[in-house]
């Protein structure tokens, strides 16, 4: 039994995250900094582990407090399903708006899957609370579960005031996110400095951003390019001015306001866009606020112009976030939370325990006289991030399949190694990956997802029978699981057993109201059973979920186009073509709209592009 704080408090919280492998600044001031902090507190263990962890079940369901970052996991659903029978207390943590992520992102595409986004959301709605970084956030996912606290950003270091007279520094750090935040400020940027030749631009980040600076003279500006955090705070160190501009993007308006903190932190003047993000920074005291480029060239010359209103506004800055921002002044605000949470879901008081098992794993790293103890990569986690690299980004299955068999044979017992073998040689092996998923299902018979892929390769092969026992195996597994009863539908609507696919649908969207792919489905059921009117409310509702869906549009775009309205038909096909360029079907589709129309240019002019397409339609439109 851990020891325990004044309050009687011992409690072993556990923070579950996807792999961070570049420490960046998001996982320090999300995941490291606040769970070092509460670590540092008497009577608390914080273990901080990623989905890779071979580790991970035990972690999940043993923990006191389980904090989920942003993870988009079925198999989350029955334990968290255990958890609560247990009353043990579970936390979604939102950090990002995802539905906002830029394609540039490496895990843009996994968050714009439409069956992702609706595990994510299914799963914010199902933890006991949501915890987010910003009041912006919280507004946008408060209908998903309304049990939902904010607990911002903060800073764990404070740099110092002291500044170089000259030369004079205006500068910029940060991610390639901020590439077109940066281009709107750009061509002002430049005049002003062409205007002050005692000032200097320096920029930290990527030589993109940094090359819309190329009109400027290079003695006026200065290039660092992206480094670790520790680099970045060097970097600002040396800056009297910090610029923080951002487009009214619904992305930025999610943001925290780390940038102000850290400005402010290491004695740069505070340059924030005025936006939801930086509402705590006061005009002329904390920093200062433009609402457009055309404010930042005035505002830089009162800056410049007046040398004490500078210091005494990055002073304030700086005792703002000393005396209200910094790490350890929130830790026990945060605890309180977590402990108020789990008396309601246990109001006998239950006592937390210490997992003794964590101190004999060679990838436990306790920090000194501290409960924080951050997992490290062993082989097995190195293997399976190598290979899921390899698999996704680099399109190597062979190199991600020699990852996956490597990692296996280090942890036998652990069935990521063969659930992720499975789905890597599906394509190749449909009979190794139907072994493989058996096996992962073997070592964890509490998978769901495996179990859905189980079904699905054994389609693949054409064995109905052992298809459905697999898809009906994953729906008992995790009785909320959407892809599961989804999976049945089509399995038995191959067999002609029209009802049972409507039950089945009706089931998946009742376990999960998000997941578009069933609406998709049930509308496209519902048209062949001539029932127009509510296979048309599915496709709308596939759409409120997933606008991006190429299917969704063109097939609401059909039925519209049957009842006579036009324009509307006629928006949905152009989205579907935004989406996929070369769908010769929506062009004939907008031929007949032309033509109804009298358009008639427009009409022979997409009767071509569809022919240039699909050259067999000749003859048939």
């Amino acid at each position: 039994m851990s020891s325990k704080n004044d309050q009687g408090i011992s409690l072993t919280l556990a923070h579950f995250s996807s792999p961070q492998v570049d420490r960046a600044g998001d996982y320090v001031y999300r995941i490291a900094q606040p769970n070092r902090a509460l670590g540092r507190l008497p009577g608390i263990e914080v273990v901080e582990f990623s989905t890779l962890s071979r580790h991970r079940l035990r972690l999940l369901l043993e923990a006191d407090v389980l904090i989920i970052n942003l993870v988009g996991d079925p198999d989350l659903l029955p334990i968290i399903a255990e958890r609560k029978t247990a009353r043990k207390l579970t936390i979604y943590e939102i950090n990002d708006y995802f539905p906002g992520f830029q394609p540039w992102n490496p895990v843009y595409y996994f968050f714009k899957d439409p069956e992702n986004r609706a595990i994510i959301l299914q799963l914010i709605g199902t933890c006991d609370a949501v915890q987010v970084t910003c009041r912006e956030l919280a507004r946008r996912f408060e209908r998903y579960n309304p049990n939902i606290s904010v607990f911002e950003n903060q800073m764990e270091r404070i740099g110092s005031l002291k500044k170089p007279d000259t030369p004079f520094l205006v500068g910029w750090g940060g991610s390639h996110g901020h590439l077109e935040d940066m281009k709107r400020i750009a061509p002002h940027l430049i005049g002003w400095f062409r205007k002050h030749p005692e000032a200097c631009l320096s920029i930290m980040g990527s030589r993109e951003i940094f090359d819309l600076f190329c009109d400027l003279d290079e003695g006026q500006k200065a290039y660092t390019p992206p480094g670790t955090l520790d680099d970045f705070y060097r970097f600002i160190q040396t800056l009297h001015v910090g610029l923080a501009p951002l487009l009214p993007t619904d992305y930025n308006l999610c943001r925290s306001d780390v940038k102000f903190l850290e400005y402010g932190a290491f004695g740069a003047v505070p340059v924030c866009a005025d936006l939801e993000p930086y509402h705590h920074v006061i005009d002329g005291e904390t920093g200062f606020l433009f609402r457009t480029p055309e404010e930042l060239p005035p505002l830089l010359d009162r800056i410049t112009e007046d040398p004490d209103l500078r210091r005494r506004v990055a002073a304030r800055a700086h005792d703002y976030v000393q005396s209200e921002r910094m790490e350890s002044l929130h830790a026990a605000e945060r605890l309180s939370f977590y402990v108020e949470e789990g008396r309601r879901l246990d109001p006998d008081g239950r006592s937390g325990h210490r997992i003794e098992w964590i101190a004999e794993i060679p990838e436990a790293r306790r920090e000194e006289k501290s409960g924080y103890i951050p997992l490290g990569f062993t082989t097995v986690e190195k293997d399976l991030y190598n290979g899921l690299v390899h698999q996704f980004q680099h399109q190597k299955v062979t190199e991600a399949v020699k990852c996956f068999k490597s990692a296996r044979a280090a942890a036998p017992g652990f069935y990521l190694p063969n659930l992720y073998l499975g789905n890597a040689l599906e394509d190749s092996s449909p009979e190794k990956a139907e072994a493989a998923y058996r096996e992962a299902l073997t070592c964890n018979p509490s998978s769901c997802f495996t179990a859905a892929l189980l079904g699905r390769v054994r389609q693949k092969q054409g064995k109905h029978n052992e298809a459905l026992e697999a898809f009906r195996e994953s729906a008992r597994i995790a009785p909320r699981y959407a892809r599961a009863w989804m999976s049945l539908a089509l399995a038995v609507q191959s067999t002609g057993d029209v009802s049972a696919a409507l039950a089945n649908l009706q089931h998946s969207l009742e376990a999960n109201p998000y997941y578009s792919p069933s609406y998709t489905h049930l509308g496209l059921l519902l048209l062949q059973q001539k029932r127009r009117g509510d296979a048309r409310k599915a496709f709308e509702c596939a759409l409120a979920l997933h606008p991006e869906s190429v299917a969704d549009n063109f097939y609401l775009g059909n039925i519209l186009l049957d009842d006579g309205e036009l324009e509307a038909a006629e928006r949905l096909y152009h989205q579907a073509l935004t989406l996929h360029p070369e769908l010769a079907a929506a062009y004939v589709n907008l031929s007949r709209i032309y033509h109804a129309q009298g358009r008639s240019d427009e009409a022979e002019a997409a009767r071509a592009e569809a022919l240039r397409l699909q050259p067999d339609l000749m003859g048939k439109i």
